[in-house]
This record gives C-alpha cells, sequence and structure tokens, in this order.
C-alpha cells in the first residue's frame, strides 16, 4: 500500500548540525526563489492595534476593552501614551 513513498533522506539532527559551525546553509534546506505574493490593497491590511496606555485607569473602558481585543485576538498591541509618568514607565521596559 506505502509501497510509492521510497525512503527518508538520512539527515544529521539539528542538533548535530548546531555543534558545528556552518560556513553556508546545506543545499536541503535551500528553497528555490519562488514569486512573492503581492498584496494589491495596502489598505486592507490590518493595523496592530494601538492601545494609549495613560487612559487605562481612566473610568471610561473603551480602552480597557481595546486591551483586551489586542490580546485576544492579536497576541501583542502597540503602546503610546501623552502622559510623562507613562511614558517613562514603558522607555524603563525597553
Amino acid at each position: 500500500m506505502f509501497k510509492n513513498f521510497g525512503t527518508s533522506i538520512l539527515v544529521p539532527s539539528v542538533q548535530e548540525l548546531a555543534k558545528q559551525p556552518i560556513i553556508e546553509v546545506p543545499e536541503r534546506y535551500l528553497q528555490p526563489n519562488q514569486n512573492s505574493i503581492v498584496v494589491s490593497n495596502a489598505a486592507s491590511l490590518q493595523q496592530v492595534p494601538v492601545i494609549d496606555l495613560s487612559k487605562l485607569l481612566s473610568e471610561d473602558a473603551t480602552e480597557l476593552e481595546k486591551l483586551d481585543h489586542a490580546c485576544k485576538e492579536w497576541g501583542f498591541f502597540q503602546g503610546r501614551s501623552k502622559d510623562k509618568t507613562t511614558k517613562a514607565f514603558v522607555l524603563g521596559l525597553q
């Protein structure tokens, strides 16, 4: 039933490859040049969520909802703030 699949190529494990200095990428890991996918309408691309960190503690829950959505749907966000205290906090994290 599975006779037409042939045999596997014997290759060293990634750990074995990592032990040696690699001067060039082994041929088996190279992909032929392929045409890039061109997106015709860049405006349709979604933007990374931007969260105003200074608004997170306000009574308006809008920014918290945006943060919740960004974390659940994107896994990350871009933080911005006009508040000097928040800016110092963000710069301290970098």
